[in-house]
């Protein structure tokens, strides 16, 4: 993998304290970058197997919400019931 020239302006107390610390600028702000490039990646891919999960559910999911349009949740059953007992 090639390497690209960049021009970037940093706070110049920030760079001393990094050099006094003995850190690489560059090498950390590299590393740093490619951490968020992959979190990025696997949001994305994240994204993209959410988005296949949705279509490949997407009756059961539709058929789901009718249903509890219809009888409401276990929970909310639970709940009349133990409110009807209660009465």
């Amino acid at each position: 993998m090639g390497k690209e020239r960049i021009t970037l302006e940093l706070n110049s107390e920030l760079m001393d304290r990094l050099r006094a610390a003995g850190v690489d600028p560059q090498a950390y702000l590299e590393s740093v970058l490619a951490r968020k490039a992959a979190a990025q990646r696997s949001l994305d891919d994240q994204a993209l197997l959410d988005a296949a999960w949705a279509e490949e559910n997407k009756l059961a999911i539709e058929e789901y919400n009718a249903q509890v349009n219809r009888i409401g949740t276990f929970a909310s059953r639970q709940r009349t019931r133990r409110q009807n007992a209660a009465s």
